[in-house]
């Protein structure tokens, strides 16, 4: 293998690194988005069943023979 031939495995190799790096790169971006959004949902639905209860709690306001009950 000539010197040339040499060089131009060498641009091909660091022209895919770059790519993979790119590709590693937009991967870590889709992650930690589709974590925020999981996240985020988490947090609507607790949110929601909060509210729930405290509605529940409200309702049963001397309705229920003690109200620590």
């Amino acid at each position: 293998m000539s010197t040339g031939d040499l060089k131009a495995e060498a641009d091909q190799a660091r022209k895919i690194d770059s790519k993979y790096a790119a590709v590693a790169k937009a991967a870590k971006t889709v992650i930690a988005s589709r974590d925020a959004k999981t996240l985020e949902d988490a947090k609507a639905a607790l949110d929601g069943k909060k509210d729930e209860a405290s509605k529940l709690l409200a309702d049963s306001d001397r309705k229920v023979a003690g109200n620590t009950t």
